[in-house]
């Protein structure tokens, strides 16, 4: 976790970063379902926490 800059600008306390990354995951899925185009690096940030999190909930 560390004091990387990027790392703390996505939330100060562990429910802020968990709320920032499923509203990420959130905005990526209705990108797609929309029909557009999805950024690579967007769909390597799905590929990467989505199972995570559906294994969660």
């Amino acid at each position: 976790m560390g004091k990387d800059p990027w790392y703390l600008t996505v939330g100060k306390t562990p429910l802020e970063r968990v709320r920032k990354l499923l509203s990420k995951l959130d905005s990526i899925r209705r990108t797609r379902e929309r029909g557009s185009v999805v950024l690579d690096a967007e769909k390597e940030l799905s590929y990467k926490y989505v199972g995570q999190v559906e294994s969660i909930f």
